[in-house]
């Protein structure tokens, strides 16, 4: 197991949009599988744990992890009344962390109804390392038949 870096979304930065803008103006964002277990802990507490995680490309940066829906321990974040507009990705949902009375805004996000060409969005929810305590990832263990 190894600690992980991932890069917060690129919204939250707008001299780093502003930049990527002028560099890849068509840029589109790449995804791929991480083929990884991915753990992510905040407070004691497990937030999320998935080896079906996509990881999103942006930029150049640390790619962004997107966690399955049912792999988030949901009962840990609370919704918050925050919109914001992803480029790529549309109408993007926030939420904030909260274990054993400790809360951090901007934990986790979730993109709402995410256009046909990214529709494997759709379900999958990032969280912030920023926030995060620990984020880890494990070998995926192989099959004897493989």
């Amino acid at each position: 197991m190894s600690p992980l870096r991932q890069a917060d979304p690129i919204d939250a930065v707008p001299a780093a949009r502003m930049q990527l803008a002028r560099l890849v103006p068509e840029h589109r964002p790449r995804v791929t599988r991480a083929h990884r277990r991915l753990r992510a802990r905040f407070g004691g507490a497990w937030i999320a744990d998935s080896a079906d995680v996509r990881l999103l490309y942006e930029s150049d940066d640390r790619p962004v992890a997107y966690f399955p829906l049912a792999d988030v321990r949901f009962d840990l974040l609370e919704f918050r009344q925050r919109l914001t507009n992803h480029p790529q990705l549309g109408l993007t949902t926030w939420y904030a962390v909260s274990v054993n009375g400790r809360t951090v805004e901007s934990a986790a996000w979730y993109h709402v109804e995410p256009p046909a060409d990214v529709a494997e969005f759709a379900d999958l929810v990032a969280l912030s390392w920023a926030v995060m305590e620990g984020c880890y990832e494990d070998e995926l263990r192989r099959s004897a038949a493989s």
